[in-house]
């Protein structure tokens, strides 16, 4: 039988493997990073705690510093109560009024309808469900839970509905109805939860997780394409040809480590390659990306006959647009035969604006660490079905020694032995 220790404070060996990255987070769960087997999980004890970046470092974030808000949820579906869903939903209801004004005129001529109104709904259905957890009898418990779920459905499709809208027509809220979506799965699932019905609250939240991760997929490759991430600055050789990995360097006022993991959050096959430089390339070849190249001519040599001779193991090109790339070394080769100016050129005549792009990032940072705490209730959930236990027992997993005199975050829960979810 699988027990669990818990503790209110992360242990060293956890802390090194996270640092080492034999371990990984996502969301409030802690995995394995080669054997994706769950190691220990993370619930806030205190949901509104002002210095959560503190447990998101600790406990490896997307980026340390991220503007933790409204957007992201907390650590552990244990702790999303209706009243926390109520509370986040009205700070994203009062958001959303706010863009709604200076977008209308958008919408408007779109003939678009995104009415802030469907929020009394979801705060009907929420009344709902908080009423529900108080009820005595089981059959009136039951009865207002599935009013309550059925108010949920509604909500989702409504949500998912302006996602689209948004989205597809560049209407800058669709943050705020993803989250509102998230949170109608969420509150689904909570109910299923309080009535122990765990299968249902695995199918929910199994069923979230996709529409979810293809809503935040769409936006987050709209965010990053709409801006230049990075300037490569590669060195032009002699007159037709450009060699990109000798001499070259890409540069962007993010680093290119946060690029790189959001580049591989997009095309987990990514993870495959090493080099943060040489995944941006391959995303921009996936146009995932978006580069400004900045060429600097050097009179090195004069044909590709030459760079034939010093790299005579070079297979035959592959023709990509104005260039020709070499797998091998990174060359391009110039398909026109005209002189290249001696003065520094641009292939674009855009400009890497670096305000905007350091708000492009940490917005698609903040909405990846959203999606990856849904996909982490999801896990919490599976667990909670594969050992059988009760969902009120697991609510009551808590520390036996008593804090003294600090104030307590988060505890971390760690299972007697890893668990493989399959």
């Amino acid at each position: 039988m699988i027990k669990f220790h818990t503790t209110f404070e992360i242990p060293n060996w956890i802390v090194q493997g996270l640092e080492s990255q034999d371990y990984i987070r996502i969301g409030g769960v802690i995995r394995d990073a080669k054997t994706k087997h769950i190691i220990a999980m993370l619930r806030e004890i205190a949901p509104d705690i002002s210095q959560a970046s503190t447990l998101l470092t600790q406990a490896g974030s997307v980026a340390s510093f991220l503007n933790l808000g409204v957007s992201i949820i907390n650590l552990g579906v244990s702790v999303i109560g209706f009243a926390l869903i109520l509370k986040r939903l009205k700070a994203i209801e009062k958001s959303l009024e706010e863009n709604l004004n200076q977008i209308q005129e958008n919408i408007d001529k779109l003939h678009r309808k995104l009415d802030i109104s469907v929020y009394a709904n979801f705060r009907a259905a929420l009344d709902l469900a908080r009423d529900a957890t108080t009820m005595i009898q089981p059959e009136n418990r039951k009865n207002a839970a599935t009013l309550a779920i059925n108010r949920f459905l509604e909500s989702q499709h409504i949500y998912s509905n302006y996602v689209d809208i948004s989205i597809n027509e560049n209407i800058k809220v669709a943050d705020k109805y993803i989250l509102s979506l998230l949170l109608t799965y969420v509150a689904r699932a909570r109910c299923y939860l309080e009535l122990d019905e765990i299968n249902n609250a695995v199918l929910c939240l199994k069923e979230g997780a996709e529409v979810l991760r293809f809503h935040v997929e769409k936006y987050v490759k709209n965010l990053l394409t709409s801006q230049l991430i990075a300037r490569v600055v590669a060195k032009t050789v002699g007159h037709n040809f450009v060699i990109l990995g000798l001499g070259t360097t890409l540069e962007s006022p993010i680093e290119l480590n946060r690029l790189a993991q959001i580049c591989k959050w997009l095309e987990p096959e990514l993870n495959n390659i090493l080099d943060d430089k040489s995944i941006l390339f391959e995303a921009q070849g996936k146009n995932l990306v978006r580069f400004l190249h900045y060429e600097i001519n050097t009179e090195l040599y004069s044909s590709p006959v030459a760079v034939a001779a010093l790299f005579p193991i070079l297979p035959l090109p592959i023709m990509i647009g104005k260039f020709v790339m070499d797998k091998t070394i990174e060359a391009f080769f110039s398909t026109e035969n005209k002189a290249v100016k001696d003065e520094p050129s641009f292939t674009m005549k855009e400009e890497i604006n670096s305000q905007n792009l350091v708000q492009v990032v940490e917005n698609i940072e903040q909405i990846i660490e959203t999606y990856n705490r849904f996909e982490a209730y999801l896990l919490e959930v599976q667990i909670i079905q594969k050992i059988g236990m009760s969902f009120q027992n697991w609510l009551q997993l808590a520390p036996q020694i008593e804090t003294q005199g600090h104030e307590v975050e988060r505890i971390c829960i760690i299972p007697s032995q890893s668990l493989n979810l399959g």
